[in-house]
């Protein structure tokens, strides 16, 4: 039973397997479904609502914004985080303008940048499941695991069958060394989704650490089942 053991272990290897950064792939994109969203804010409450602007002013800041959708649409960070930008000189109250900005520095990797927009995003929509999802995301990303936990949980109080904001906290609690809590987690990954191979040989992991030995023989047994080339997830 023992060289079975190592052999699985041999096999998985002796690393967690962290989650790539598409697994927040909603987050990951700019909102671009609300093209004329100053606009019709301008038009429906207006321009008091918007800290006084003009109605040429909400136009070309909605035109900005739509440049900057365009741009984000064919991966041109640099253009898209300047129209951007150029809109939030002229309104720096809609939360949408620092979510887009802010995932446009987190696809060029400007992840300090990111997160101030994603803060100021949640400022102004302190209830907004996406930002939330991207601020997580960000932090994790940056190594700040600690910050990225509160919004995991945010995301997850929201729906907790999300597995991937799942394999982040699980991901993050296991950096922290916390790995009762990330068990837990894992462990949850697995009641919706069992053949999940990433929690399988994390959990297997921790399991050999904390030396339940069958345990982790177990999880490591029921990757190779489900996917005898489990060796290229690392």
């Amino acid at each position: 039973k023992k060289t079975r053991f190592y052999s699985l272990l041999s096999l998985f290897c002796f690393s967690i397997i962290s989650v790539v950064n598409p697994t927040f792939a909603a987050t990951e994109n700019a909102n671009l479904a609300t093209e004329n969203i100053i606009k019709d804010l301008w038009e429906e409450q207006g321009s008091s609502s918007l800290k006084g602007l003009s109605q040429k002013q909400a136009k070309r800041a909605n035109d900005l914004f739509k440049q900057g959708n365009t741009a984000a649409r064919a991966n041109n960070f640099t253009i898209a985080i300047e129209a951007y930008s150029e809109a939030i000189k002229i309104v720096d109250t809609i939360a949408i303008l620092f979510q887009n900005r802010g995932t446009m520095y987190a696809r060029s990797n400007r992840l300090e940048l990111a997160i101030a927009d994603y803060n100021r995003a949640l400022d102004l929509t302190p209830k907004n499941i996406a930002v939330h999802r991207s601020l997580a995301n960000a932090y994790f990303r940056a190594n700040q695991f600690e910050k990225a936990i509160p919004h995991l949980e945010v995301a997850l109080s929201h729906d907790e069958k999300n597995i991937q904001a799942r394999l982040r906290l699980a991901e993050s609690l296991t950096r922290l060394k916390r790995g009762t809590e990330a068990v837990e987690n894992y462990s949850k990954v697995l009641e919706f989704e069992p053949r999940n191979l990433v929690a399988l040989k994390n959990r297997g992991f921790l399991f050999t650490q904390k030396g339940q030995i069958e345990a982790a023989l177990d999880d490591f047994n029921k990757g190779v089942v489900f996917d005898p080339t489990s060796t290229n997830l690392l």
